[in-house]
């Protein structure tokens, strides 16, 4: 299985990449969280502090999956399949 993560604005920056293609082998059931954990462990405690707060998604971070707002899915539970596009966003300040 084969995921596409992009990052976005500060999480461009901190990570010094704009996307990475993640291979879960054949896993199925494959859940946000688990991809998450994945990318915390692959980039440290700093990225998962920006991501996380008191264990639950940051309230202004957003995360989409195939241009759906896991807001509107199953959240960290939501399920991932081959060829799924993960997008995650910082908070934005406009003015």
């Amino acid at each position: 299985m084969s995921i596409n993560v992009k990052f976005f604005a500060i999480f461009r920056d901190l990570l010094g990449l704009k996307e990475l293609q993640l291979e879960a082998g054949s896993k199925e059931n494959l859940k946000l969280i688990d991809l998450l954990e994945s990318l915390f462990q692959r980039f440290g405690e700093d990225f998962r502090s920006k991501i996380l707060e008191n264990g639950n998604i940051r309230p202004k971070v957003n995360i989409m999956i195939n241009g759906r707002n896991i807001k509107f899915l199953d959240g960290v539970n939501s399920t991932l399949k081959d060829g799924d596009i993960v997008a995650i966003f910082p908070p934005v300040a406009g003015g």
